[in-house]
């Protein structure tokens, strides 16, 4: 992806998929398996403070 706002190609979710996350449960799974059965919205946030508060965490 060269674009910001660019869809990803099959072949870079292919990669982003075989990376491995925490689940809500706190277990590694791979990235697919959290959309590989159903259509799913992933939105990715930048940073970890609080996006309600208007101080910087």
């Amino acid at each position: 992806m060269t674009e910001p706002r660019e869809i990803p190609t099959e072949g870079e979710l292919k990669v982003a998929g075989a990376l491995n996350v925490l689940d809500s449960q706190g277990h590694e799974v791979a990235f697919s398996s959290l959309f590989a059965d159903q259509k799913t919205i992933v939105a990715f946030i930048r940073h970890f403070g609080c996006g309600v508060c208007t101080s910087p965490p």
